[in-house]
């Protein structure tokens, strides 16, 4: 079981029909909830011009029946500056979503779980991937900014989730992520090995984005890092997986350049941030270059099939995008689909049955 597939989108093969047609409509939707957060990452990307914006719980549930009513499969609820749990009515919304038949995954720093919102993230989400980013309270305090009692919290708290799943017999993934930069290398093996013990179903190894303030980190680091995933290799097991992007993980994603121009990834995906302010994806969220609309005022499906959309998809150029993306591949096999005839979807989908549906894209 790959949780992290290049070729997730082959299970949506009826969306890559009608956007080979020129017929767009979303699968997945970035709900970022709250710019609240609990902790304080020194290096978190959020942590700029930081407000404590939330949406309301009414109108979180006006708009998830928005997205439903525009055809949407899945939503992720994370964070770019804050994270999910920190609203009040976090319990509630993910049931509101499943609800409607919506597939929901939670990417949180897992630090305040309640029996409450476990129990809800149990019953009704497809995943659930706490960012772990540490083997001890030293390295977590570097990357969390958080004491020895917050990362011990971190850990019982997915230890909760798994003994939860057994005990409700639940299908849900349950996987934790960790940054790589010289400050966390040296605890990837023992990461691996923390993840394993606990029953997790797999740890997911990422570089630093190749921002302006993160190059660096990447830069000094990346020339170790392929040594440090063989070793995590060796815990692996039926049960459980060391996942990576090959791409970000090698030293030539720091000059390798996009053999394309264009993000047909956006033609499924978009993002909503706590401001009610609506993006094409979560790395150009809260950039007023690529806003797209406005849900205080305008309904989800307008704003999706709208103008404003149309010609914002034009603008994006990669100019503002780190590469590689986290949606690389998936732009990758569209390019490759886009070239081809329309029934290579149809061929391509008759080899991709074993394929998961955890991470929607």
């Amino acid at each position: 079981m790959n949780n992290y597939s290049n070729y997730k989108l082959l299970k949506h093969p009826e969306r890559l029909k009608l956007w080979k047609e020129g017929k767009f409509m979303p699968i997945l939707v970035d709900l970022e909830l709250t710019n609240k957060c609990n902790h304080k990452c020194p290096l978190c990307v959020g942590s700029l011009n930081k407000d404590n914006a939330m949406i309301p719980l009414e109108k979180a549930k006006q708009i998830i029946f928005q997205l439903k009513e525009a055809g949407v499969k899945a939503i992720g609820l994370g964070g770019s500056k804050g994270d999910p749990t920190c609203h009040p009515h976090l319990a509630e919304i993910i049931r509101e979503i499943k609800s409607y038949n919506i597939d929901v995954g939670v990417n949180t720093n897992g630090y305040e779980i309640s029996q409450q919102l476990a129990e809800s993230i149990i019953d009704c989400c497809t995943w659930v991937r706490i960012s772990m980013d540490a083997d001890s309270p030293e390295i977590y305090k570097k990357t969390h900014g958080m004491d020895e009692s917050a990362f011990n919290q971190m850990l019982n708290n997915l230890r909760t989730l798994v003994a939860l799943r057994k005990e409700k017999k639940s299908k849900i993934a349950i996987g934790v992520s960790y940054l790589i930069g010289p400050h966390t290398i040296s605890g990837m093996f023992n990461a691996s090995r923390i993840a394993k013990e606990i029953g997790v179903d797999y740890i997911r190894f990422r570089p630093f984005f190749n921002f302006e303030n993160t190059a660096s980190l990447i830069g000094n680091a990346i020339s170790q890092i392929p040594a440090e995933l063989k070793k995590c290799k060796e815990v692996e097991s039926k049960e459980f997986s060391v996942s990576y992007s090959e791409d970000r993980c090698s030293s030539d994603s720091l000059t390798k350049k996009r053999p394309y121009s264009e993000c047909y990834v956006q033609n499924f995906t978009i993002s909503i941030a706590p401001d009610l302010k609506v993006y094409p994806c979560c790395i150009l969220k809260n950039n007023p270059k690529y806003l797209i609309g406005d849900l205080s005022s305008g309904n989800f499906k307008e704003i999706w099939e709208g103008e404003k959309r149309k010609e914002i998809y034009k603008k994006t150029k990669f100019s503002d995008c780190p590469y590689p993306c986290m949606l690389e591949k998936h732009n990758e096999v569209l390019h490759m689909l886009k070239s081809q005839d329309p029934l290579i979807i149809d061929l391509l989908l008759a080899s991709s049955e074993n394929i998961t549906h955890q991470n929607f894209l």
